[in-house]
């Protein structure tokens, strides 16, 4: 083999490595969330796709808290309990397709909570909504995925509330 054909065969090579590379580290940062603590709210995290505030972040979850405890039978304690490890990814718009890995597939949402994260927009509109799921996981072991009692128990009244307090 003649040294041009040597130094072809390592461009070649270096230049399919360097693409595989371009691409795990592409795939690594859209799976991979840096999570930052969440400013007055010891055990949460937050990210955000694109921009926010923190603190504005950590006020809409202040306020979920207190419409969910002055409309729902959730007592303070137990919803702070409730959301005390809370890990909240703010996404880049306001509704995104979203794939569970259950038999619900792919769909579009505007929320989504599991287990102790939560996907919201960046007005944050959904942020109580997906908070009271959590809740009804952690606190009543039922998620109410079809939001079933959910006027009954007072839930839409403090999403109500929340969305009125934080426009």
């Amino acid at each position: 083999m003649t040294p041009i054909e040597i130094i072809l065969l390592a461009s070649i090579g270096g230049g399919i490595l360097l693409a595989l590379a371009t691409v795990i580290v592409v795939k690594w940062r859209q799976t991979h969330i840096a999570w930052k603590p969440l400013p007055g709210r010891p055990g949460m995290f937050y990210c955000f796709e694109k921009s926010g505030s923190p603190e504005q972040l950590s006020t809409a979850v202040s306020v979920a808290v207190d419409s969910l405890v002055t409309y729902t039978k959730w007592s303070k304690a137990d919803i702070e309990r409730a959301i005390a490890d809370l890990h909240i990814h703010v996404k880049g718009s306001e509704h995104w397709m979203e794939d569970v890995g259950d038999a619900r597939g792919t769909f579009k949402t505007a929320g989504l909570q599991m287990d102790s994260g939560v996907r919201v927009g960046p007005s944050l509109a959904a942020l109580c909504h997906e908070i009271a799921h959590r809740i009804g996981q952690v606190i009543d072991g039922n998620q109410y995925m079809n939001h079933e009692n959910w006027a009954a128990k007072g839930i839409y009244s403090a999403i109500e509330d929340f969305n009125a307090r934080t426009k």
